[in-house]
């Protein structure tokens, strides 16, 4: 090898390793400026300067789009901003490639209450958040919160429960009071209520409509009455105007006003769904024994039967009411019927059919049913069925002095 091309070599070799420390220098560098733009972005974040923010993460994701910090930052900058389709995007971007990623679904999770349609994948996220930590407060009452708005009350009224001892913020408070009433537990509703108003919280809106109901639904139907005439006047509420009516005409029927529930369900829009006239009219029918408002009850019962679907509930609730009229008794025979292939532990189409046996002159086998019934059902469930036993076993005594298996002892 000759001198001159010892010496290229070694020039080729110094300038291979000078443009290699070179481009180390300027990877590093440029590795150092994208994460000083990223802390910048919190930075700028945290002082409220949420566009330049948004800039600075957006510089970095055009650098780097899979990372995930960076796209977190933007997604909480965009929801700062108010652009909450774009923030919602940005998050369920960071779930999709780090699907536990904590601040992601807490965001989803509350985001959830913004918009109808993100309410299931809010439910979803705070889930996945108690799966790891049950005792989290605060994520147990989003989802409450969340469920409520989705109408899941029996969920929502669960996780309640256990928020509540922790919990008694008014907030809190007036959306568990609003779970509780329409879960059928207006008693537990009515004193929440209370205890807000006891406080200096007033209670208006669509929890006062809530409020009314509880009010009715534990036998103050006067205090009702006056809170949702205040409602009427005031107009304070989110409610459509038939669903304040159908209130009021229920809180005058508890209330025993009837002519003014008369004249509420005649003001009713024609666009007023079918079942709750029926049940105002059937029960107001018989409350002032008027066949004519029962008849016009009946026939609006016998509308929504013809709907497609109709529920086990449903079937049930216009069977009870059907039973009562001698001309409708073979066609509550067979909504009973239908009840009973659905669900063989029906209490009332149990009763029903007891009865239909004991008028067939065979007590006996009303007995064995009821018996039967009986066993298979939870104790709180049991009173209804233990009373119709009594009365058709005192029936039989009477007659032939009978004691049924349950009674020998």
């Amino acid at each position: 090898m000759t001198t001159r091309t010892a010496r290229m070599m070694l020039y080729r070799l110094a300038m291979a390793g000078i443009l290699s420390v070179t481009l180390f220098c300027l990877t590093q560098q440029r590795a150092r400026a994208t994460e000083e733009e990223r802390l910048d972005g919190y930075a700028l974040l945290e002082r409220g300067w949420v566009e330049r923010a948004i800039e600075t993460f957006e510089t970095q994701l055009a650098i780097q789009p899979t990372d995930l910090s960076a796209r977190l930052g933007w997604s909480q900058a965009q929801e700062q901003a108010g652009n909450l389709e774009a923030a919602w995007q940005g998050y369920q971007r960071v779930l999709q490639q780090q699907p536990v990623d904590e601040t992601s679904l807490r965001a989803i999770g509350r985001m959830g209450a913004y918009r109808p349609e993100w309410q299931a994948a809010g439910v979803d996220s705070l889930t996945q958040l108690l799966e790891r930590d049950p005792d989290d407060i605060a994520v147990r009452s989003q989802r409450a919160r969340l469920l409520f708005y989705q109408g899941n009350l029996l969920a929502a009224r669960d996780d309640y429960d256990r928020v509540l001892p922790h919990d008694a913020s008014p907030e809190t408070q007036l959306l568990a009071a609003q779970v509780y009433t329409y879960s059928n537990e207006a008693a537990v509703a009515r004193d929440l209520f209370e205890q807000l108003q006891a406080a200096g919280v007033n209670v208006t809106g669509d929890a006062a409509f809530a409020y009314a109901e509880a009010l009715r639904a534990t036998g103050q139907a006067s205090e009702a009455v006056s809170l949702l005439e205040q409602l009427q006047r005031t107009g304070e509420t989110t409610l459509a105007t038939v669903d304040l009516g159908l209130a009021l005409a229920r809180a005058y029927l508890s209330d025993q006003q009837y002519e003014q529930a008369l004249a509420v369900i005649e003001d009713l829009p024609a666009s007023t769904p079918a079942l709750p006239q029926a049940r105002l009219l059937t029960e107001l029918g018989a409350a002032t024994a008027t066949p004519d408002l029962q008849q016009r009850g009946i026939a609006l019962y016998q509308q929504v039967l013809a709907t497609p679907e109709v529920s086990l509930a449903l079937q049930a609730e216009v069977a009870d009411v059907f039973s009562g009229w001698s001309a409708l008794r073979s066609q509550a025979t067979d909504l009973y019927r239908s009840v009973i292939a659905q669900n063989p532990d029906h209490v009332s189409a149990n009763l029903w059919f007891a009865s239909q046996d004991v008028q067939s002159g065979r007590p006996v086998s009303a007995l064995r049913r009821l018996e039967a019934l009986q066993q298979r059902l939870p104790v709180d469930e049991q009173a209804q069925v233990r009373q119709r036993q009594r009365q058709i076993s005192q029936m039989l005594q009477r007659q032939r002095g009978f004691h049924p298996s349950w009674e020998r002892y």
